[in-house]
């Protein structure tokens, strides 16, 4: 599924806080702050895509409850975001797709964003209260 992926946007219950992660220059966008998240592998619903993303890109294998968020679309490309509100903070094992992370607030988010981020950061807003 080359024109779809998921992603997830975990949010600590315990802080508020959300994990972004620096995408390194081996990805699209490199030296953007994003989501974890990729395309959509055959037979993958967008949820166990967004999850098996987080787990691979940030070794989390705790407790997550997902929530939908509006999709990002783009020159026909579908990526479905999804918040991940988790218990606690976490320190992030990353893999080679980023170089940094970052437990951040809504009023101080790291620069330059990925398209797209920031809008599914509203929507958190919205969301988690």
């Amino acid at each position: 599924m080359a024109n779809q992926g998921a992603g997830v946007l975990p949010i600590a219950q315990n802080t508020g806080r959300m994990l972004l992660g620096l995408r390194s220059a081996k990805v699209h966008g490199p030296g953007e702050w994003a989501i974890f998240g990729g395309h959509m592998e055959p037979g993958q619903t967008p949820i166990q895509c967004a999850h098996v993303e987080l787990v691979q890109e940030t070794g989390y294998r705790g407790a997550i409850q997902f929530s939908h968020a509006p999709p990002y679309r783009r020159r026909g490309f579908t990526f479905y975001n999804y918040l991940g509100i988790i218990p606690y903070e976490f320190v992030p094992k990353l893999n080679w797709e980023h170089d940094d992370s970052m437990w951040c607030v809504p009023h101080e988010l790291p620069t330059p964003l990925h398209e797209g981020v920031l809008e599914l950061i509203r929507h958190s807003q919205r969301v988690v209260r």
